[in-house]
């Protein structure tokens, strides 16, 4: 028998819309994931009972999902899946929890037909369509006190409508990040146990435990600051069995420290500084890439808070909405300096969120950089002055030392920036700041001359949303984004459109106009490397850009 329900997301209001062309059609399941030589009938053991990753520290922990997000979501992914999986070479959305979906003929709902028989973890049953209703509004039910992108999906999910045990509908209000953000991708809503919330309760602040997921791995304990660890699951996973029977996430700040931990064999997969990856390949050490274009790093400015009334600015006193200011600042930066010093592999960005191969790539952008964007401290100077600062006026400004997952010496990098800048006669304050105050900061608009080295993964159309304008976040909580009334204009025809023939110069003219109001500082892509030691990793198959980074763990091939 057929039974449907819904929930209701409270404070949805009308949005606008675009979708991926590739997820309207009906999903394929033809691209497989590596398998694991387990499911072989490989029996020898592995060298290593566990598996341990050595990172830097994410900037927010925490075993309630509801309040972490993005890039700090890595160390909880091996327990969690999600209904849209991330095909870890080809970076395409496969089956995951769901074997199909499509676009209704509404063109604002989402069918997922899920997957029969996936048991979650500790025994708590067999996954069904409540489960996923029950994800979203464990998230929603919680705002305020989540991670910052728990507002964007109550405004963006207008309900959830089961259908039966195995078949769902979200109904949407238009956003074109969904399919990003509900895939392994943005791993933003991983699918969670209602049976246990019903046989628990809410775990409350700071659970000591996460609630169970259906991932390969699950949940053995936290040493906040210190690690993360997990056990496989205890029966055969319905997707994978992973080589390593246990597997850690582990915390250093410090590349020489990690790359110790490397030769000795304590860790067995870290990052460490470019300069440094000679010295690890002369001591034995692998190189493995991620095979999906790597994450992109750039400048942001923090400096644009609309007023409540939907006006330009806030504050209008900053500097840094004068287009002049904006461009000294890319013209005092010496680029090759930077690739050679610190991303000898990077590939230049010409601008941010646009990469050559996407949609809307105009090649006129990398012939008009050099004029625009190119290193000239002269001209920096004159622009500075053109725009009313000199040496008995200086441009103050402020930059934020942010630690990276992804870049390794992002304070270095920041520094390095740093020294640009004062090099041309910019006062620069550097200022350090712990995530939860700098979010909490910028949330209550109270960055307005803040500028900071971000990097994040390639996806185009979240990214635009989320970099060249506030609609996720006007007029309740400030942003981290360059936008004026004309970027934000075409952000909203973007999302609006549904033909995928015509986002493409949308997304140009988009693009254009960022390029020209020097709407960033864009650097470099960078290819997202692990430097593993081959003594007890035989392999590792992982997309990179995908929010956490260190992805598909579940595929790490172990030596034996």
């Amino acid at each position: 028998m057929t039974t449907k329900t819904s929930i209701r997301i409270p404070g949805a209001v009308p949005a606008l819309w675009l979708v991926m062309v590739a997820a309207i059609t009906m999903a394929c399941a033809s691209v497989s994931e590596p398998v694991s030589p387990l499911d072989q009938g490989q029996a020898a053991a592995p060298k290593a009972q566990r598996v341990v990753l050595l990172l830097n520290p994410p900037p927010t922990e925490s075993n309630d999902i509801r309040k972490i997000c993005c890039f700090d979501i890595g160390a909880m992914r091996p327990m969690y899946e999600n209904l849209i999986g991330y095909e870890a070479t080809l970076g395409k959305l496969i089956p995951q929890l769901a074997d199909a979906w499509n676009l209704e003929s509404t063109g604002t709902s989402f069918r997922f037909r899920l997957h029969k028989g996936v048991e979650f973890s500790r025994g708590y049953g067999e996954f069904t369509a409540k489960d996923v209703e029950h994800s979203v509004r464990d998230l929603v039910d919680a705002i305020p006190n989540t991670h910052a992108l728990a507002t964007w999906w109550k405004e963006a999910v207008r309900s959830v409508e089961v259908i039966n045990s195995h078949e769902v509908v979200f109904h949407l209000n238009p956003n074109s990040s969904f399919m990003e953000y509900v895939s392994e991708i943005g791993g933003m809503m991983p699918i969670r146990s209602l049976a246990q919330r019903e046989k628990e309760g809410d775990p409350g602040e700071n659970p000591a435990k996460p609630v169970a997921g259906t991932g390969p791995y699950d949940f053995v304990e936290r040493a906040t600051g210190v690690s993360v660890r997990y056990a496989r699951a205890p029966n055969k996973h319905w997707r994978v069995t992973p080589d390593f029977p246990e597997l850690e996430f582990r915390w250093s700040r410090e590349a020489s420290s990690r790359f110790a931990a490397l030769l000795t064999g304590e860790a067995h997969i870290t990052t460490v500084p470019d300069d440094m990856l000679p010295q690890a390949e002369r001591a034995g050490m692998k190189l493995i890439q991620g095979k999906v274009p790597g994450t992109r790093a750039w400048g942001a400015w923090v400096c644009c808070n609309r007023t409540e009334t939907g006006d330009y600015y806030r504050d209008n006193s900053s500097p840094l909405l004068n287009v002049k200011v904006r461009q000294a600042l890319n013209k005092a930066i010496d680029r090759d300096a930077l690739q050679k010093a610190f991303f000898p592999k990077g590939e230049r960005m010409y601008i941010n969120n646009m990469y050559q191969s996407w949609p809307g790539w105009d090649p006129s952008w990398e012939r008009r950089f050099n004029d625009l964007y190119g290193y000239d401290p002269e001209v920096a100077r004159r622009l500075l002055a053109e725009a009313g600062y000199g040496p008995s006026n200086p441009l103050k400004t402020n930059l934020a030392i942010r630690p990276s997952v992804v870049i390794p010496n992002a304070p270095d990098v920041t520094e390095a920036i740093a020294g640009s800048w004062r090099a041309v006669g910019v006062d620069v304050a550097m200022i350090q700041r712990d995530t939860a105050t700098q979010q909490a900061e910028i949330r209550a608009f109270r960055w307005t001359n803040h500028v900071f080295i971000e990097a994040s993964s390639t996806h185009q159309l979240s990214a635009w949303v989320n970099r060249a304008s506030d609609l996720n976040t006007f007029p309740r909580a400030g942003t981290a984004a360059y936008f004026d009334a004309g970027t934000n204009r075409v952000n909203t025809l973007v999302q609006r459109e549904l033909d995928g023939s015509k986002q493409a110069p949308l997304m140009r003219d988009l693009a254009e106009q960022m390029f020209t109001k020097f709407g960033s500082i864009p650097l470099f892509f960078v290819p997202v490397e692990a430097v593993v030691n081959p003594q007890f990793i035989a392999g590792w198959t992982f997309p990179g850009p995908a929010f956490g980074t260190w992805t598909h763990t579940e595929f790490i091939k172990a030596a034996r």
